[in-house]
């Protein structure tokens, strides 16, 4: 294992109970990678979220330049956002409640492993630089830390 993850309880707890029989040896032995731990982490924490849709990240295409664009430079970014139609709200209100229940249940994914973290909405867009043309989008991000280590995934609102 790298001398920079710092490993902890729950991380040695987590490759016991989830890991495969060759991932247990190589964290034995101080081999295991650390991209390796953080995938494992991140199936197993974010599992009971699998049903919620996933955020997409937005590309050049999603931006609909004015008819005589030449086709300006795209800069992304993220931003809280100013508002959130019914749907969204409704999105959101659903993924808080989700993480709720893990975070408070006893057998929940997150409760079990130590987990602490909070579930923010972010904006993401994208605008040219030419004609200004925007493309917008609403993710609920839920951010997680583990073993001392930042996990997140979006979700569509």
């Amino acid at each position: 294992m790298r001398a920079d993850i710092h490993p902890s309880v729950e991380a040695a707890r987590a490759m016991i109970a989830y890991g495969d029989e060759n991932q247990r040896e190589r964290w034995g032995a101080g081999l295991l990678p650390r991209q390796e731990l953080l995938h494992l982490a991140r199936e197993r924490l974010f599992a009971p979220f699998s049903r919620l849709a996933r955020w997409r990240k937005l590309e050049i295409p999603d931006v609909r330049h004015a008819p005589t664009c030449q086709r300006g430079e795209v800069r992304f970014g993220t931003r809280s956002p100013l508002e959130l139609t019914h749907g969204e709200w409704a999105n959101y209100k659903t993924i808080l409640a989700a993480f709720d229940r893990e975070r408070s249940s006893p057998a929940g994914a997150l409760s079990t492993h130590g987990v602490t973290g909070e579930v923010v909405v972010v904006e993401h867009y994208g605008l040219c630089s030419v004609c200004r043309a925007e493309v917008i989008g609403c993710a609920a991000s839920i951010r997680l830390e583990w073993a001392g280590l930042p996990l997140s995934r979006e979700y569509l609102l």
